[in-house]
């Protein structure tokens, strides 16, 4: 079967790939820049649906499924929270910096938020305010390459 011509919602998405969760694919969608493909008019009244292709969206969890199959850390970030010192830690702001392709803050803040990435600790900023949350480098540059082909 060609998957190229095969079309679905979010909701048969949903059903289709089992770790995800409606609103995780949405997100991921949106952070993703992925375009519809076209609309199916259900059959009760209302807005016709976005579809999206499947096999875009199979890649994609396909893909993803690490981040989705591994357990968060346990626990939430603490001032002065202990952790190896040979760790290399990044703030949202400086893998935006660095990654090429480039990446938005929002589109990685958006991968973070989905996939349940915990942070590893906090970092002072160069101004007043939060302390800013840092997470693993090597997960970071694992988790771009990973989305690189929808950048």
């Amino acid at each position: 079967m060609d998957l190229s011509r095969v079309v679905v919602t979010i909701d048969e998405a949903v059903l289709l790939f089992p770790p995800f969760k409606y609103q995780q694919v949405a997100d991921l969608i949106a952070a993703l820049g992925i375009r519809p493909v076209g609309k199916r008019q259900e059959p009760r009244r209302g807005r016709p649906r976005l579809t999206y292709s499947m096999e875009e969206l199979e890649r994609l969890h396909a893909t993803l499924i690490p981040w989705l199959e591994v357990p968060g850390q346990q626990g939430k970030v603490t001032r002065g929270m202990p952790r190896p010192s040979s760790e290399v830690d990044f703030t949202i702001d400086d893998a935006v910096s660095i990654l090429d392709p480039p990446m938005t803050r929002l589109q990685l803040a958006g991968l973070i938020t989905t996939l349940n990435i915990q942070p590893l600790g906090k970092r002072h900023r160069r101004t007043r305010g939060r302390l800013a949350l840092t997470y693993d480098a090597a997960e970071l540059m694992r988790l771009h390459a990973a989305v690189v082909p929808w950048l």
